[in-house]
């Protein structure tokens, strides 16, 4: 399984972060309807989430920023050849 898209739930700050996994098929593309999403990390405020990724690019890292508070996050996806 590949990391295709992070869901996010965040007002000005990042309050809790949900990832969601896509099988890679055969052909190295990945297959849109074979997916699991994983448990909250952290606790949802109520307000909607936001989708970070979700072009169908595999993500190969996560980055952040945060002092007390994870204020940013962003996904590295995997250069398109």
């Amino acid at each position: 399984m590949w990391l295709f898209r992070t869901v996010l739930n965040a007002n000005t700050l990042v309050n809790a972060v949900q990832i969601v996994f896509m099988r890679k098929q055969q052909d190295g593309r990945l297959d849109p309807g074979d997916t699991y999403t994983s448990p909250w990390v952290g606790t949802p405020s109520g307000d909607e989430a936001v989708t970070v990724g979700g072009q169908g690019i595999p993500v190969i890292g996560v980055h952040g920023r945060r002092a007390a508070v994870i204020d940013a996050i962003g996904l590295v996806l995997l250069s398109p050849k």
